[in-house]
């Protein structure tokens, strides 16, 4: 297992989500909490991909 430590995503997202398009035009960041770990959401510097860092808890 990975206790403990933090996984890295990269993703292309399938459809152009309101949400998703904020995050990338204003630079932000997500935290969203997951029943058994948290993902950290943000754009990346190439258009239409997404990074996430997904921790446990």
């Amino acid at each position: 297992t990975n206790q403990g430590k933090a996984e890295y995503l990269i993703f292309r997202p399938m459809s152009q989500h309101g949400f998703l398009v904020q995050l990338s035009e204003k630079k932000l960041s997500a935290v969203i909490q997951l029943p058994n770990q948290t993902l950290l959401l943000s754009s990346s510097d190439r258009p239409g991909r997404m990074i996430g860092m997904l921790f446990p808890g």
